[in-house]
């Protein structure tokens, strides 16, 4: 073993002198590098459980080529990490330490997360730490990675304010308003506090027990389903230096504010399961103190699954019967079909753009076989005698009762006229269709 005072990058070259990973694939997980140039000196902070972690995965005590937290300060280290460092240094997990580190951070703008972008804006300063989960991918962000002491502290923030919580990832948010939404990726409860100098910027959450309403003016679904027009009940919660815990699965947004004002989230990823090996490394080595296998948090996956897989089903029948509604005040397409020769309304419902006609018909096709309400071109009158009496004569009786839109144009034996029943008359089709 090397000396816990060398560099890194050494021990790494010096290690895998003597035992080197046996094929491609594990040098390629472990991220070993046979090239790897030492250019600075660093001390190694003893993490026991990232050790342990590691070596349960190797079964050695190879290190792996993951994000260590500095633990001293170095030329090349930004304003935020060196208020960072100073701050886990003494342990000062204050709000003014938090505020300090965070008014040095250079938050970037991010177009991604549209469901919270203020209506008229394309982009929020945002960015999250820890472990992300955007479309297929799952794992370490990149902003953890470049801000390793900001994250330590964060999280140690949490872990000394509120022991015991399980969270994966941190989103950090600089001055916006976020619009309604529901965070689709949080499972269970996640905790909430805005810092810095500002007036207003509290949080409003759904809860059909609050005394506080708020009008949607856009459709919101996700574990539920939140109409557009609808009034909804839901209560304030104060969140300047203030931790407050509430469902991100429910309805949220925050009140206009003036000032600065910073606010962080502190959740669990509910796609957690699917992070792999080296994602799980790099949060041990960040400070995430979060177990993998709690099985509480399986339940609470579970029961969210089958709440939205509900709420989905639901959302369906909705639709489906509103669409029905529609149509049905609409009425049926007046068009006229072939119907084997004997002619009969077209089944279809009218379409809003289509007038009297649905999608098939509105494009002048109806013109074929005419309207029901009219009568049928000369021609295609014609091909249907003659289809009428080939059929009669093959003994295929017309449809009975006979379709609305129907056309008999040759005669019929007396017991089969007498036994058919006819729709009604033309010039009530209007109460027909409808």
């Amino acid at each position: 073993m090397a000396l816990p005072g060398t560099c890194a990058a050494r021990r790494w070259s010096t290690q895998l002198s003597v035992q080197a990973p046996e094929t491609r694939e594990d040098a390629g997980v472990f991220g070993f590098k046979r090239r790897r140039v030492c250019k600075k000196t660093c001390l190694e902070p003893p993490y026991p459980a990232a050790k342990e972690y590691r070596t349960a995965l190797t079964g050695s005590e190879v290190p792996h080529k993951a994000y260590t937290t500095p633990t001293r300060i170095t030329r090349d280290q930004s304003p935020c990490e060196v208020a960072a460092l100073e701050a886990l240094s003494a342990r000062d997990f204050s709000y003014t330490a938090i505020l300090n580190a965070l008014s040095q951070t250079n938050i970037p703008q991010s177009s991604h997360r549209k469901n919270v972008i203020p209506k008229g804006e394309s982009a929020v300063q945002g960015m999250a730490l820890g472990l992300y989960a955007y479309g297929p991918k799952v794992g370490f962000s990149c902003s953890a990675r470049q801000a390793p002491c900001l994250t330590r502290l964060l999280a140690s923030f949490i872990q000394h304010t509120r022991p015991g919580f399980p969270f994966t990832s941190i989103q950090v948010n600089k001055n916006y308003a976020a619009r309604p939404h529901v965070d689709r990726n949080n499972l269970g409860t996640s905790l909430i506090v805005g810092l810095g100098e500002y007036e207003g910027g509290s949080l409003w959450v759904h809860d059909d027990t609050g005394n506080v309403e708020a009008v949607l003016d856009e459709d919101v679904f996700s574990c539920h389903y939140y109409k557009s027009g609808n009034t909804y009940r839901g209560v304030e919660l104060q969140v300047w230096n203030n931790i407050q815990e509430f469902d991100g699965n429910r309805l949220h947004f925050t009140r206009p504010f003036n000032g600065e004002r910073f606010s962080l989230v502190f959740f669990t990823c509910d796609r957690y399961g699917d992070a792999p090996d080296e994602a799980r490394i790099a949060m041990s080595q960040a400070g995430f103190a979060f177990s993998w296998e709690d099985p509480k948090l399986g339940m609470l996956l579970q029961e969210k699954l089958d709440t939205k897989r509900q709420a989905r089903e639901e959302l369906i029948i909705q639709r489906r019967e509103q669409w029905r509604r529609e149509r049905e005040a609409m009425g049926r397409c007046f068009a006229r079909t072939w119907n084997r020769g004997w002619g009969g309304a077209c089944p279809h419902w009218r379409a809003p753009e289509g007038g009297d006609f649905c999608m098939g018909h509105a494009k002048g096709t109806w013109r074929t076989h005419g309207r029901i309400d009219g009568e049928v071109p000369e021609l295609k009158q014609e091909e249907m005698r003659k289809w009428q009496k080939i059929l009669l004569a093959r003994g295929e009786l017309p449809p009975n009762p006979l379709p609305h839109g129907a056309l008999m144009l040759v005669e019929l034996p007396e017991n089969l006229e007498a036994a058919l029943r006819f729709p009604e008359d033309l010039g009530e089709v209007v109460e027909y269709m409808k």
